[in-house]
């Protein structure tokens, strides 16, 4: 295949319409990934909530935010200043498998509940924010279908541990 550029006054060998199929294509192309910027956009910000209720001492009541897709769940907390009491983010996973979790780009400290398929709490972390590029993971003790995440401390306050039964609910609409 010749790669040189045609002499002067030779004419080119690229077939013609070439320029605008290339258009068309990058067109395409363009439009395609508008698109899936918008439904990333969507599925991020389009999070439905469940109340959680959790029977230790006393019974905690969360109004969390969901996170079931890949991209809500990589930026769960990530970048909030304040989480309001008595609110949070569940996690939820299609398969209960050991879970990792850490705090880098989360600004306030966290209690990260790791909940098994039946529903009871396997393990409960206090979890510092991350400034650092080396941040601490916080993992299950088992597998986990559910990771809850409220502010740090209200699980000691109210006596959660590991066993604490799990419930979920349709939150009340006002």
């Amino acid at each position: 295949m010749d790669t040189n550029p045609p002499e002067r006054g030779e004419e080119s060998t690229a077939p013609r319409g070439s320029g605008r199929g290339r258009r068309l294509a990058v067109l395409v192309f363009l439009i395609a990934a508008a698109l899936a910027a918008i439904f990333a956009v969507y599925a991020f910000f389009d999070r439905s909530q469940v109340m959680v209720r959790i029977e230790g001492e006393r019974v905690m009541e969360i109004t969390a935010d969901i996170a079931d897709g890949a991209l809500s769940r990589y930026v769960g907390l990530m970048f909030r200043e304040d989480l309001p009491r008595g609110r949070g983010m569940l996690f939820r996973y299609r398969v209960a498998a050991p879970r990792s979790f850490w705090m880098k780009y989360t600004r306030i400290p966290l209690d990260i509940i790791f909940i098994g398929e039946n529903l009871r709490v396997l393990n409960v972390v206090e979890a510092e924010p991350c400034r650092s590029d080396r941040c601490p993971r916080y993992r299950s003790v088992g597998p986990a279908a559910y990771v809850l995440e409220v502010n740090r401390g209200s699980c000691r306050g109210a006596g959660i541990g590991e066993g604490a039964e799990v419930t979920f609910h349709e939150p009340a609409t006002p």
